[in-house]
Parts: C-alpha cells; structure tokens; sequence
C-alpha cells in the first residue's frame, strides 16, 4: 500500500477545501470533476510518496508539480478515451467504498483492481476509461508524466 487509510483521508480534505472549483470549467456542469493539487508545502508529501514508488521501476527525469484529484459521481462514468500518445499517467486510488466505477486499460478486460492507497501506471495511449459508479462517490488521484519525463530500462 503506498498511501494509508487516515493519509487518502487527508488528501480527500483536499476536496472540502476546493468543492465548486473545478479544472475546467467544462466539467462545471457534470458529474465528473476534478481539481488542480499543486505542489506546495502543504502538498510535497504526495508528490514525494508517489515520486518514491516510481523511482523503483523508473527514472524520473523531470517531477510533476500539479496532480488532479478525479471524482466521479454516482450514476456516472468516464467514457474510454486516449490521452496524448506521449503521457504516461499515474493514479492513486483514494478510497475502495463504492459500487462500480472500476478502471478499465486497453479493453474491458483489464480492470484495474481498486483498492485504496495504491497505486497505478499506464500509457496513456492506450484506450481507457472508468465504468459507471453504480453507488457512492469515486476519487483518485491522477498525475501525467510526458514521454521525456521518464526514462524505462526496456517495455515488456
């Protein structure tokens, strides 16, 4: 587990403090939302967390500094979709108490397992999206790294 319950309750508050106040305003109107989580004093402990897991199967060769946290409402999804060819996204599952809402890689067969605290990875290229949340409230943190900010040993 790379974050604990009471931490990804701590990053929840994050939610409290900035509810209303999307990324982008075309999501004012819609169920999915998510906010900007810059790197600041407040925040440097998460970037570090995640910084700390990549580094063991990467070399990070240029730090995010802004996160999203990601939530997806009850009734809602995400629908598949490409990011650009060059990102790399990474994820934290923030909390594991709703019905639905997995996320799915490639195809419908590869779901992400949700469990909160841990962490994802994938090529953003790849076709993805998250199932409808059938009941409760899904967050995650998400993060995009672009092709030059990482550096792989060999792909598999």
């Amino acid at each position: 587990m790379m974050f604990t319950k009471e931490e990804c309750e701590i990053i929840l508050q994050y939610t409290k403090e900035v509810e209303g106040l999307p990324s982008n305003p075309y999501y004012k109107h819609s169920d999915y939302l998510a906010w900007y989580i810059y790197r600041n004093e407040k925040s440097e402990w998460i970037f570090q967390r995640i910084f700390d897991y990549l580094k063991t199967i990467v070399k990070i060769n240029n730090e995010l500094n802004m996160l999203f946290l990601q939530s997806v409402k009850e009734g809602n999804e995400f629908e598949k979709h490409v990011d650009k060819s060059e990102y790399f996204n990474v994820g934290v599952c923030l909390n594991d108490d709703y019905g639905g809402g997995e996320l799915y890689v490639d195809n419908s067969n590869y779901i992400i397992p949700k469990k909160q605290g841990e962490i994802y990875f994938f090529e953003g290229h790849k076709p993805h999206g998250i199932n409808k949340v059938t009941s409760g409230q899904r967050y995650a943190l998400v993060g995009f790294f672009e092709k030059g900010d990482l550096s792989f040993n060999k792909f598999l």
